[in-house]
């Protein structure tokens, strides 16, 4: 009867010991899952289209989520051609998200517009000196305050094909004259002799900025000698057929997977167009080298800067500052292809064929130089479009047509918005 009474007691007590675990793990469980739910969520907007590019901000994103403590971070990824539209329509449901990365050019545009939170405190405090390129910083201002800080150093570069060019004892152009020259030089070869992307306002306006100073003109001199210089080399481009009847219809990734595929023999590209070409299986070795320059060096600084805005949680604040860590800033230029912006993370050289190495990152860093910056930035993009669209499609369209066209647009333009 005792071992009866015995064994009965033994059971009881491990069914008790197992629901007060089972009840324990429950309530664990519950603790977990109240946590999940109650984890703040933050939303990053930007416009990344290259695979890789989207991959190690969302592992980047994702690595951050999973520390204790750290609020949910979810990376958006945006068409370029619809970028301000989704920007307006969250502003308009005050929806938008916490941070903004974009264009650097196209920051003043959207500070007009309130997107942005002051960020000046912010900024003095954690990394104004830490910077490769100071004069970045103009374009995240606005009446002394920051709005923004550099996010990626992505100029528009040259690229060309090496062994077509060593084949045809060529040496890179210096000079936008120098371009036209190797284009003639490069008649007998397979390939469009240059590639640039011309179907979205934003990317063909960034290209042909580019071109612009480096003749020597401005927004406001467009019709001036520089800016007829610089229409004249694109209706030179057009006429000697250097350039396809598809440029007008490419985007800077359709120029990188043709020049990839040996379609292309030169293009200008950002530098981050890289990444396609490493991704991809190019039989031959590409060179890289700064714009063909003019009346000034052709090494305009461009890339993209990130903003709170103003409706961020301050949890936003938490993970920008993890963004600018040495060792994620690192991964992201290497993985990204773009010029380290901190001082501390080193340069690694692209890996697609020669470049100048850590030359070519001192060049931007001594001699780089930005554009005025302008809140005008979309519409003198659909502009630039418009009226470089007829250049390159319209017979007999005269550069110094085009140049006044434009002048007279942009100036209208400007002064509307002020």
């Amino acid at each position: 009867m005792k071992k009866k009474w015995c064994f009965a007691a033994f059971f009881l007590c491990v069914g008790l010991a197992a629901a007060f675990l089972f009840w324990q793990g429950e309530e664990g469980k519950e603790v977990r899952e109240t946590e999940e739910e109650q984890k703040k969520q933050i939303y990053v907007l930007c416009a990344y289209e290259t695979k890789l590019h989207q991959q190690i901000l969302n592992e980047v994103a994702e690595y951050y989520s999973k520390r204790s403590g750290c609020a949910e971070v979810h990376m958006e990824f945006i068409p370029k051609e619809n970028f301000k539209k989704e920007i307006c329509l969250r502003m308009d449901n005050g929806k938008t998200a916490d941070l903004i990365i974009c264009d650097n050019g196209m920051m003043p545009a959207l500070i007009d517009m309130g997107v942005f939170a002051d960020l000046s405190a912010y900024v003095e405090a954690q990394c104004q000196d830490s910077m490769n390129f100071q004069k970045l910083w103009n374009t995240t201002m606005d009446d002394g305050k920051y709005y923004g800080i550099p996010f990626t150093c992505d100029p528009y570069v040259l690229f060309y094909n090496q062994d077509v060019f060593t084949e045809k004892g060529l040496s890179a152009p210096e000079d936008w004259d120098g371009l036209l020259d190797t284009c003639s030089a490069l008649q007998d070869s397979v390939g469009d002799k240059f590639g640039f992307a011309a179907k979205r306002p934003e990317e063909i306006y960034a290209f042909y900025r580019a071109l612009l100073y480096a003749c020597g003109g401005s927004l406001n001199t467009m019709d001036q000698e520089g800016g007829v210089e610089a229409a004249d080399i694109l209706e030179e481009l057009k006429r000697s057929r250097y350039i396809g009847k598809q440029t007008i219809n490419l985007t800077e990734a359709d120029v990188a997977r043709s020049f990839a595929e040996g379609k292309v023999l030169m293009m200008a590209n950002r530098l981050s167009a890289s990444t396609i070409l490493r991704s991809s299986r190019m039989e031959f070795s590409a060179g890289i080298i700064p714009l063909p320059g003019d009346v000034r060096e052709s090494l305009m600084l461009s890339g993209e800067n990130i903003g709170v805005t103003e409706y961020a949680d301050r949890e936003a604040y938490r993970f920008l500052t993890y963004l600018y860590q040495d060792d994620i800033q690192e991964r992201i230029c290497n993985a990204m292809d773009t010029l380290p912006v901190k001082a501390a993370v080193p340069y690694q050289s692209k890996r697609i064929g020669p470049d100048e190495g850590t030359g070519f990152l001192n060049r931007y860093i001594n001699e780089g130089w930005c554009a005025e910056t302008n809140n005008s930035w979309f519409e003198i993009a659909q502009q630039v479009s418009e009226s470089l669209y007829n250049l390159l499609e319209v017979r007999g369209t005269k550069p110094e047509d085009t140049a006044e066209e434009l002048q007279n647009a942009v100036k209208l333009i400007i002064i509307k918005k002020r």
